[in-house]
């Protein structure tokens, strides 16, 4: 592809005490700490291992021809990167409405990412924990149309579902007679948006990205409103299609590596989410998930210092 494609990443420094103090006061000024999701205010969430610098390191390999690099970040700075001409660090203030903030939910920073007017019509957002693999291709995301990933729910993940949030799907059942059930889950992949296409959707469910503005903490009313609602939105208004390529989806809790080395030549992206609550930050998993990346990317990117 000819068109810029930006990057997008959302980052946070979960052990920073200035930040820690923030969110332990807007945890205590909410009215109903019970419409926050099961895991919406737990460690892991907000728990920063390293990856950025590894994702920046496995994007700068395997897509050298990216565009613009966005950092999201809550008047934080990882400490590793050097001033470069292609990441910008982008602060919650600086394109959130203040009655968004502060806010502690991914749902509505990601929400509100397309503001952005200096990120290219077409980006990718990134969770730090999400890495690039050597059989990418920018047309696993933007092809004739835009590809988005969904993997089949199985009975016992319905259950956990519906407890979690509200889903995309529900909506769009509400809004068109028509719709047709994917009967599945959003991967955990990079997310591919065109802007015009957001926003309109955002003009057909107007509530929807309102109350998305307003969560401090992720809340199981609403449903992710990129990673859900925009994806099941697009494919139904036939603007995107199914991927088909598969992603590898490792937690840190189970530790199990071995799939990732095995086929890491055939792979197009992976993450390794964090899914450890209530240990300490030198527990062994958390450690293996630094060692594994530096495995699998030991040289170091043009952004780090």
């Amino acid at each position: 592809m000819q068109e810029r494609i930006d990057i997008v990443y959302t980052w946070v420094d979960g052990s920073d005490s200035i930040w820690r103090k923030k969110r332990q006061e807007a945890l205590l000024k909410m009215s109903d700490i019970q419409e926050t999701e099961q895991h919406g205010n737990v460690e892991w969430r907000f728990r920063d291992n390293g990856e950025l610098r590894y994702s920046l390191r496995s994007l700068e390999k395997y897509f050298p021809n990216h565009g613009n690099i966005f950092i999201v970040t809550d008047s934080q700075v990882p400490d590793f990167l050097k001033q470069h001409k292609k990441i910008t660090i982008i602060d919650h203030k600086d394109f959130m409405n203040p009655s968004s903030l502060p806010t502690f939910s991914s749902k509505n920073i990601i929400s509100q990412i397309p503001k952005i007017s200096a990120i290219s019509e077409k980006f990718l957002v990134l969770n730090d924990d999400i890495f690039l693999g050597p059989d990418f291709q920018i047309t696993d995301f933007f092809s004739h149309k835009p590809l988005f990933y969904f993997i089949p729910f199985e009975e016992s993940q319905v259950q956990a579902q519906i407890v979690s949030w509200r889903s995309g799907e529900e909506i769009l059942k509400e809004k068109y007679p028509d719709y047709i059930s994917l009967n599945s889950y959003v991967t955990h992949t990079p997310k591919g948006v065109i802007k015009k296409d957001f926003f309109d959707m955002c003009a057909e469910f107007p509530e929807i990205l309102k109350q998305v503005s307003y969560e401090t903490f992720r809340s199981m009313k609403n449903p992710g409103i990129i990673g859900d609602l925009f994806s099941r939105w697009m494919i139904h208004t036939k603007r995107g299609t199914l991927g088909i390529k598969k992603d590898l989806y490792i937690q840190s809790s189970q530790a199990n590596f071995w799939p990732l080395f095995d086929n890491f030549h055939n792979i197009p992206f992976f993450c390794i989410n964090d899914t450890g609550d209530n240990i300490d930050k030198d527990d062994t998993s958390l450690r293996k998930i630094s060692q594994v990346l530096e495995q699998l990317f030991p040289e170091k990117s043009c952004f780090e210092k």
